[in-house]
């Protein structure tokens, strides 16, 4: 991505549980790299401490037995691009406000699983969302663009961090999001005016398009 002039958080990879010899800037969050859906992700994953960062790879590489993501922890706006075809959704919000005082505001496990959780309740969606247009059309932009350096079609939903300087990071590319109908791609599809069918519609005839031009006479 970064090749294509396209911002990712500052990040270093443990493939053996031990620190690299080169971090990127504190605070750090710690992630297994090969899991999905926040597996691994918890309220304390997010540190400053070099100790705790030491020990949270070690343990991590332990349980998981797979490379551990360090990256850099962009705190700012999260918000979520979504795109069906060559048609951009809505952008869609998550809303920390409610997240419990002292808790980093990031979607780990319990905010995506545990659905008594407070971090649960302190992570709800929004969309549509309140963002200025400059502002918005280039994160739409940066989405694009991302899928596009990935060679990702169909639908796919991009996820990003815009720090306080309004800088836009890209945190994770979903090529095969949950569609589910309260999963965030249909929020998107219902703030649109598309409803849950309209969504499933579009995937399907896009994927039909698709086939028909690729079909070799």
């Amino acid at each position: 991505l970064r090749e294509y002039g396209i911002l990712t958080p500052p990040m270093a990879v443990s493939f053996d549980g031990r620190l690299p010899k080169t971090l990127p800037p504190r605070p750090w969050i710690t992630k297994p790299a090969q899991e999905d859906g926040s597996i691994g992700i918890f309220a304390d994953s997010v540190t400053a401490d070099p100790r705790k960062l030491r020990s949270d790879v070690r343990n991590l590489h332990r349980k998981f037995f797979q490379p551990i993501l360090i990256e850099s922890f962009i705190d700012g706006r999260e918000l979520n691009v979504g795109v069906v075809g060559r048609e951009v959704l809505p952008l869609s919000e998550i809303d920390f406000s409610g997240m419990p005082r002292g808790r980093p505001k990031i979607l780990g496990y319990e905010s995506k699983w545990n659905y008594d959780s407070p971090e649960f309740r302190g992570s709800q969606t929004r969309c549509p969302t309140d963002v200025p247009a400059g502002l918005a059309n280039r994160i739409k932009r940066a989405g694009l663009d991302t899928l596009a350096a990935l060679n990702v079609e169909g639908y796919a939903r991009v996820d990003f961090r815009v720090d306080t300087r309004n800088r836009i990071y890209v945190l994770e590319v979903n090529p095969n999001p949950d569609i589910s109908p309260d999963a965030g791609l249909s929020k998107m599809a219902e703030a649109a005016g598309w409803g849950y069918d309209g969504l499933i519609s579009r995937i399907l005839t896009f994927a039909r398009q698709r086939t028909r031009t690729n079909i070799t006479p």
